[in-house]
């Protein structure tokens, strides 16, 4: 079916929950309000030690439209396959059971994608914290633009434009028949988002329209240190691996990621004598692409800083990572 003859369809909205009890009733009730009603909403009960599964059971009764599935202390990445796996709609959103909506976000992002054509479309999203402070994360001058897939994994690699997670989005299902998420606790969306991105022919993506609201909490497991983690390791050697074997065209912006993502796990690494093979196989590989990402004019100071400094030494842009952190949280 072309997309212009859609008028009505079911959009399968998948809501992955760990443990946020705090959260659930305001990420919940911006999915109810939406202006565009004919939603399929999947709720998807992770590793909830509190009270998520009889919020989300109550919720079930309350609204037809709410299915609750037992995400059985997976991943993220297989509780949202489980949430694939029952999604029955011809439209896709993803979200996190601590974020909210605005309450136009999947109408506005349907017609969206209904006037131009398109495979995906995006929206901006604003950063929150437990205190109500608040940033909108992209610039709102922007405006309207498309790109296609090959174009959109490079953004996300570059960290441009928008970010790379499944939320704050809406999806053509048939992107995601081939594709899943892979078997990790974290950084799921890293290491799966390009395979579906890359099969888009048409991305449309607006920062003038802010949809989604992200939680940052200090208690997030995104912000706290676990062997799981070292994961993201393997991950960035995977992301170079699909450019070369995929798109050859994306290497540069693969390596540039995957520098990122070395730093990222360097800089969070205990001081602990467990964790220095570690290190120095991290240590390795930035020295072994370091030279080719530094010439990149695309790449974020940030990571060009951390690259020059660590021709001083490989340990200067952890120094200056903690001083800059130690600074931030005064």
């Amino acid at each position: 079916m072309d997309i212009k003859d859609y008028t009505n369809p079911l959009i399968s909205v998948m809501i992955i929950i760990y443990d946020v009890e705090k959260y659930l009733h305001k990420c919940i009730e911006s999915v109810l309000s939406q202006s565009y009603r004919n939603l399929e909403i999947i709720l998807v009960v992770g590793e909830s030690g509190d009270r998520c599964t009889r919020i989300c059971r109550e919720y079930e009764i309350k609204d037809s439209r709410i299915t609750v599935i037992d995400g059985q202390n997976q991943g993220r990445g297989k509780a949202r396959n489980a949430g694939l796996e029952h999604a029955s709609g011809e439209f896709f959103v993803f979200m996190d059971g601590d974020d909210w909506m605005e309450s136009h976000m999947i109408d506005m992002l349907f017609h969206m994608m209904i006037d131009n054509n398109l495979d995906i479309a995006m929206c901006n999203y604003i950063k929150t914290d437990v205190s109500g402070n608040t940033k909108v994360i992209n610039d709102k001058t922007n405006n309207y633009c498309e790109i296609d897939g090959i174009e959109a994994v490079r953004r996300v690699w570059y960290a441009e434009s928008f970010n790379i997670s499944p939320w704050g989005k809406l999806f053509k299902r048939e992107l995601w028949e081939e594709v899943r998420f892979l078997d990790y606790k974290h950084y799921d969306d890293v290491a799966n988002m390009h395979r579906v991105y890359i099969k888009a022919q048409k991305i449309g993506y607006t920062s003038s329209y802010v949809g989604m609201y992200y939680l940052v909490r200090n208690d997030s497991a995104t912000r706290m240190f676990e062997d799981e983690k070292l994961v993201v390791i393997e991950i960035a050697d995977s992301i170079i691996a699909f450019a070369e074997r995929e798109k050859p065209e994306l290497k540069p912006a693969a390596l540039a990621k995957a520098e990122n993502l070395y730093f990222h796990i360097l800089m969070q690494l205990p001081k602990k004598r467990e964790y220095k093979k570690i290190k120095e196989m991290l240590k390795e590989r930035i020295i072994n692409y370091r030279k080719m990402v530094i010439k990149d004019r695309r790449i974020k100071k940030r990571l060009k800083i951390a690259l020059y400094s660590s021709y001083i030494g490989i340990n200067c842009p952890i120094t200056l990572y903690r001083i800059v952190n130690r600074i931030t949280e005064r």
